[in-house]
Protein backbone atom coordinates (compact mmCIF):
# COMPACT_ATOMS: atom_id res chain seq x y z
CA UNK A 1 0.00 0.00 0.00
CA UNK A 2 1.29 3.16 -0.83
CA UNK A 3 2.15 5.38 1.97
CA UNK A 4 0.41 9.02 1.02
CA UNK A 5 2.34 11.15 3.53
CA UNK A 6 6.03 9.78 2.20
CA UNK A 7 7.44 12.15 0.41
CA UNK A 8 9.35 10.71 -3.08
CA UNK A 9 13.32 11.62 -3.33
CA UNK A 10 13.53 15.01 -5.17
CA UNK A 11 10.36 16.39 -4.44
CA UNK A 12 11.20 18.83 -1.94
CA UNK A 13 13.92 20.10 -4.34
CA UNK A 14 11.72 20.08 -7.12
CA UNK A 15 8.97 22.06 -5.20
CA UNK A 16 11.32 25.04 -3.93
CA UNK A 17 12.58 25.10 -7.83
CA UNK A 18 9.41 25.65 -9.13
CA UNK A 19 8.57 28.24 -6.48
CA UNK A 20 11.41 29.91 -6.80
CA UNK A 21 10.87 30.36 -10.45
CA UNK A 22 6.63 30.36 -10.27
CA UNK A 23 6.93 33.87 -10.70
CA UNK A 24 8.89 33.79 -14.27
CA UNK A 25 7.06 30.83 -15.40
CA UNK A 26 3.45 30.27 -16.80
CA UNK A 27 3.45 26.79 -17.70
CA UNK A 28 5.07 23.32 -16.30
CA UNK A 29 5.50 19.95 -17.70
CA UNK A 30 3.31 16.76 -17.39
CA UNK A 31 6.67 15.31 -15.06
CA UNK A 32 6.43 18.22 -12.47
CA UNK A 33 2.56 17.64 -11.91
CA UNK A 34 2.94 14.24 -11.82
CA UNK A 35 5.38 14.84 -8.69
CA UNK A 36 3.64 17.72 -7.40
CA UNK A 37 0.27 15.29 -6.61
CA UNK A 38 2.42 12.46 -6.60
CA UNK A 39 1.15 10.47 -9.70
CA UNK A 40 1.83 7.92 -12.11
CA UNK A 41 1.86 8.62 -15.65
CA UNK A 42 -1.07 7.14 -16.87
CA UNK A 43 -2.87 9.21 -14.54
CA UNK A 44 -1.29 12.11 -14.90
CA UNK A 45 -2.39 12.12 -18.95
CA UNK A 46 -5.76 11.20 -18.05
CA UNK A 47 -6.32 14.38 -15.58
CA UNK A 48 -4.78 16.06 -19.14
CA UNK A 49 -7.43 14.63 -21.19
CA UNK A 50 -10.63 15.17 -19.30
CA UNK A 51 -9.71 18.85 -20.03
CA UNK A 52 -9.79 19.99 -16.14
CA UNK A 53 -7.29 22.86 -16.91
CA UNK A 54 -5.50 24.05 -19.72
CA UNK A 55 -2.89 22.93 -21.38
CA UNK A 56 -0.39 23.79 -24.51
CA UNK A 57 2.04 22.60 -26.96
CA UNK A 58 5.56 23.64 -26.61
CA UNK A 59 8.11 21.99 -28.97
CA UNK A 60 5.87 18.68 -29.13
CA UNK A 61 5.47 18.79 -25.57
CA UNK A 62 2.28 18.83 -23.58
CA UNK A 63 2.83 21.91 -20.81
CA UNK A 64 0.12 22.81 -18.10
CA UNK A 65 -1.08 26.33 -17.36
CA UNK A 66 0.14 27.28 -14.30
CA UNK A 67 -2.74 29.87 -13.27
CA UNK A 68 -5.68 27.46 -14.59
CA UNK A 69 -3.70 24.67 -12.78
CA UNK A 70 -4.32 26.49 -9.58
CA UNK A 71 -7.49 27.69 -10.06
CA UNK A 72 -8.98 23.99 -10.68
CA UNK A 73 -6.61 22.70 -7.46
CA UNK A 74 -7.98 25.20 -5.30
CA UNK A 75 -11.72 24.22 -6.44
CA UNK A 76 -11.33 20.25 -5.93
CA UNK A 77 -10.17 17.97 -3.00
CA UNK A 78 -9.21 14.69 -4.37
CA UNK A 79 -5.74 15.46 -5.37
CA UNK A 80 -3.32 16.94 -2.84
CA UNK A 81 0.24 18.14 -3.68
CA UNK A 82 3.09 16.32 -1.90
CA UNK A 83 4.13 18.10 1.16
CA UNK A 84 2.62 21.33 -0.57
CA UNK A 85 -0.71 23.53 0.36
CA UNK A 86 -4.14 21.51 1.01
CA UNK A 87 -6.70 21.49 -2.03
CA UNK A 88 -10.19 22.88 -2.73
CA UNK A 89 -9.20 26.26 -0.69
CA UNK A 90 -11.92 28.69 -3.08
CA UNK A 91 -14.07 24.81 -3.24
CA UNK A 92 -14.25 24.99 0.67
CA UNK A 93 -14.53 28.54 1.48
CA UNK A 94 -18.10 28.89 -0.73
CA UNK A 95 -19.61 25.77 -0.03
CA UNK A 96 -20.14 22.90 2.60
CA UNK A 97 -19.85 19.20 2.34
CA UNK A 98 -22.44 16.96 3.72
CA UNK A 99 -20.02 16.37 6.49
CA UNK A 100 -19.86 19.75 7.27
CA UNK A 101 -23.70 20.48 7.05
CA UNK A 102 -23.63 17.50 9.49
CA UNK A 103 -21.25 18.76 11.99
CA UNK A 104 -22.81 22.47 11.70
CA UNK A 105 -26.36 21.17 12.91
CA UNK A 106 -25.41 18.22 15.08
CA UNK A 107 -26.62 15.60 13.11
CA UNK A 108 -25.37 12.37 10.88
CA UNK A 109 -23.84 12.87 7.75
CA UNK A 110 -26.12 10.43 6.46
CA UNK A 111 -28.78 12.76 7.67
CA UNK A 112 -27.42 15.89 6.20
CA UNK A 113 -27.54 13.93 2.76
CA UNK A 114 -31.51 13.29 3.24
CA UNK A 115 -31.95 16.84 4.46
CA UNK A 116 -29.70 18.19 1.57
CA UNK A 117 -32.36 16.50 -0.71
CA UNK A 118 -35.33 17.16 1.44
CA UNK A 119 -34.74 21.25 1.26
CA UNK A 120 -33.82 20.93 -2.40
CA UNK A 121 -30.56 23.23 -2.13
CA UNK A 122 -28.65 23.70 -5.29
CA UNK A 123 -26.05 21.37 -5.51
CA UNK A 124 -22.46 21.74 -6.52
CA UNK A 125 -20.88 18.36 -7.63
CA UNK A 126 -17.18 17.94 -7.46
CA UNK A 127 -15.46 14.63 -7.71
CA UNK A 128 -18.76 12.87 -7.99
CA UNK A 129 -19.54 14.21 -4.04
CA UNK A 130 -21.85 16.85 -3.59
CA UNK A 131 -21.27 20.09 -2.04
CA UNK A 132 -24.26 22.86 -1.18
CA UNK A 133 -23.47 26.83 -1.68
CA UNK A 134 -22.20 28.69 1.57
CA UNK A 135 -25.02 31.18 0.73
CA UNK A 136 -28.10 29.23 -0.25
CA UNK A 137 -26.97 26.78 3.08
CA UNK A 138 -26.75 30.19 5.23
CA UNK A 139 -30.49 31.38 3.87
CA UNK A 140 -32.37 28.25 4.73
CA UNK A 141 -30.83 27.88 8.06
CA UNK A 142 -31.63 32.12 8.91
CA UNK A 143 -35.43 30.99 7.09
CA UNK A 144 -36.07 27.68 9.57
CA UNK A 145 -36.00 27.16 13.45
CA UNK A 146 -36.04 23.49 14.20
CA UNK A 147 -32.02 22.80 13.68
CA UNK A 148 -29.71 25.07 15.53
CA UNK A 149 -25.83 25.08 14.99
CA UNK A 150 -23.33 24.91 18.01
CA UNK A 151 -23.85 28.94 18.65
CA UNK A 152 -27.10 29.05 18.50
CA UNK A 153 -27.40 25.99 20.81
CA UNK A 154 -24.71 27.40 23.37
CA UNK A 155 -26.80 31.09 23.22
CA UNK A 156 -30.17 29.23 23.96
CA UNK A 157 -28.37 27.02 26.91
CA UNK A 158 -29.70 29.39 29.67
CA UNK A 159 -32.84 30.12 28.27
CA UNK A 160 -33.26 26.25 28.13
CA UNK A 161 -32.26 25.84 31.70
CA UNK A 162 -34.64 28.28 32.65
CA UNK A 163 -37.30 26.74 31.11
CA UNK A 164 -39.19 23.49 30.47
CA UNK A 165 -41.07 21.65 27.25
CA UNK A 166 -44.85 21.06 27.17
CA UNK A 167 -44.36 17.08 27.66
CA UNK A 168 -42.48 17.67 30.71
CA UNK A 169 -44.59 19.23 32.26
CA UNK A 170 -47.40 17.08 31.49
CA UNK A 171 -45.15 14.59 33.06
CA UNK A 172 -44.48 16.30 35.71
CA UNK A 173 -47.40 16.65 36.61
CA UNK A 174 -48.84 13.15 35.07
CA UNK A 175 -51.30 14.57 33.05
CA UNK A 176 -51.44 14.33 28.83
CA UNK A 177 -49.50 16.19 26.56
CA UNK A 178 -53.09 17.47 25.46
CA UNK A 179 -54.45 18.46 28.80
CA UNK A 180 -51.16 20.85 29.07
CA UNK A 181 -51.74 22.31 25.67
CA UNK A 182 -55.78 22.85 27.26
CA UNK A 183 -54.64 24.78 30.27
CA UNK A 184 -52.58 26.89 28.09
CA UNK A 185 -55.45 27.98 26.12
CA UNK A 186 -57.62 28.35 29.30
CA UNK A 187 -57.81 32.21 30.68
CA UNK A 188 -56.76 31.62 33.99
CA UNK A 189 -53.72 29.36 33.60
CA UNK A 190 -52.88 30.72 30.28
CA UNK A 191 -52.80 34.17 31.59
CA UNK A 192 -50.41 32.80 34.23
CA UNK A 193 -48.29 30.18 32.19
CA UNK A 194 -45.66 31.93 30.04
CA UNK A 195 -44.98 30.45 26.95
CA UNK A 196 -41.43 31.28 24.76
CA UNK A 197 -40.12 29.53 21.39
CA UNK A 198 -36.56 27.93 21.55
CA UNK A 199 -35.17 26.10 18.28
CA UNK A 200 -39.20 26.04 16.72
CA UNK A 201 -40.23 24.26 20.10
CA UNK A 202 -42.63 25.71 22.60
CA UNK A 203 -41.42 25.72 26.38
CA UNK A 204 -42.71 27.33 29.52
CA UNK A 205 -40.76 29.42 31.85
CA UNK A 206 -39.81 27.49 35.18
CA UNK A 207 -40.62 31.01 36.85
CA UNK A 208 -44.27 31.09 35.48
CA UNK A 209 -44.39 27.04 36.25
CA UNK A 210 -43.54 27.51 39.75
CA UNK A 211 -45.90 30.52 40.53
CA UNK A 212 -49.02 28.58 38.61
CA UNK A 213 -48.20 25.57 40.66
CA UNK A 214 -48.57 27.32 43.96
CA UNK A 215 -51.56 29.13 42.90
CA UNK A 216 -53.55 25.73 42.22
CA UNK A 217 -54.47 22.92 44.21
CA UNK A 218 -55.96 20.65 41.23
CA UNK A 219 -52.81 19.37 40.08
CA UNK A 220 -49.70 17.38 42.04
CA UNK A 221 -46.34 17.51 40.79
CA UNK A 222 -45.14 14.19 40.37
CA UNK A 223 -41.30 12.65 41.24
CA UNK A 224 -38.87 13.35 38.72
CA UNK A 225 -37.82 9.21 38.22
CA UNK A 226 -33.98 8.52 38.62
CA UNK A 227 -32.42 8.62 35.29
CA UNK A 228 -30.89 4.70 35.13
CA UNK A 229 -27.94 3.86 33.21
CA UNK A 230 -29.88 2.38 30.25
CA UNK A 231 -31.78 5.80 29.94
CA UNK A 232 -30.19 8.14 26.97
CA UNK A 233 -31.20 11.67 25.95
CA UNK A 234 -33.51 11.20 22.85
CA UNK A 235 -30.36 13.02 20.66
CA UNK A 236 -27.94 10.38 21.48
CA UNK A 237 -28.34 7.27 20.03
CA UNK A 238 -29.03 7.92 16.36
CA UNK A 239 -29.35 11.90 16.12
CA UNK A 240 -30.74 10.99 12.46
CA UNK A 241 -33.61 9.40 14.06
CA UNK A 242 -35.88 8.28 16.98
CA UNK A 243 -36.27 4.68 18.20
CA UNK A 244 -39.98 3.70 19.25
CA UNK A 245 -39.22 4.14 22.66
CA UNK A 246 -37.68 7.27 22.47
CA UNK A 247 -40.50 9.23 20.64
CA UNK A 248 -42.82 7.07 22.99
CA UNK A 249 -40.69 8.70 26.11
CA UNK A 250 -40.66 12.43 24.41
CA UNK A 251 -44.51 12.26 23.82
CA UNK A 252 -45.91 10.82 26.32
CA UNK A 253 -47.29 8.07 24.26
CA UNK A 254 -47.35 4.23 23.98
CA UNK A 255 -44.84 1.74 22.56
CA UNK A 256 -48.48 0.30 21.21
CA UNK A 257 -49.95 3.40 19.68
CA UNK A 258 -46.33 4.51 17.39
CA UNK A 259 -46.45 0.78 16.09
CA UNK A 260 -50.04 1.21 15.33
CA UNK A 261 -49.56 4.30 13.13
CA UNK A 262 -46.60 2.43 11.79
CA UNK A 263 -48.81 -0.44 10.48
CA UNK A 264 -50.93 2.40 9.16
CA UNK A 265 -48.66 4.02 7.65
CA UNK A 266 -49.28 7.17 8.73
CA UNK A 267 -46.08 7.63 9.92
CA UNK A 268 -42.38 7.18 8.18
CA UNK A 269 -39.74 4.73 9.26
CA UNK A 270 -36.15 4.32 8.11
CA UNK A 271 -33.80 1.35 9.20
CA UNK A 272 -30.45 1.14 10.52
CA UNK A 273 -29.11 -2.13 10.67
CA UNK A 274 -31.74 -4.23 12.67
CA UNK A 275 -33.33 -0.86 14.28
CA UNK A 276 -36.43 0.79 12.87
CA UNK A 277 -35.83 5.10 13.44
CA UNK A 278 -38.30 7.72 13.07
CA UNK A 279 -36.75 10.54 11.01
CA UNK A 280 -36.48 13.30 13.38
CA UNK A 281 -37.97 16.27 12.52
CA UNK A 282 -40.39 13.97 9.87
CA UNK A 283 -42.08 12.78 13.40
CA UNK A 284 -42.12 15.93 15.27
CA UNK A 285 -43.61 17.80 12.09
CA UNK A 286 -46.70 15.17 12.50
CA UNK A 287 -47.04 15.25 15.90
CA UNK A 288 -47.52 18.69 15.59
CA UNK A 289 -50.45 18.44 13.64
CA UNK A 290 -51.81 15.94 16.37
CA UNK A 291 -52.85 18.36 19.16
Amino acid sequence: MKDDNKIAPGVLDLLAKQKEARSDRTTMSVREMADMLGLGKTESYWLINKRLFKTVQISGRTRMDIQSFDLWYDNQVKYHIVGGRPPGAKLKASSYSAADIGRILGISESYAYELIKKEDFPIITVDYWMRVPKKAFDKWYRSQSHFRDREDKERDAAVEEASITIPEMARMLGVSRNRVYALLRSKKAGGVLEVIEVGGWKRITRESFEKWYAGQDRYTRRKAPQAGPRQRDVNESYPEGYTVRQAAEKYDLSVGMIYKWIREGRIETTQTGRMKLLPREAFDSWMETQV
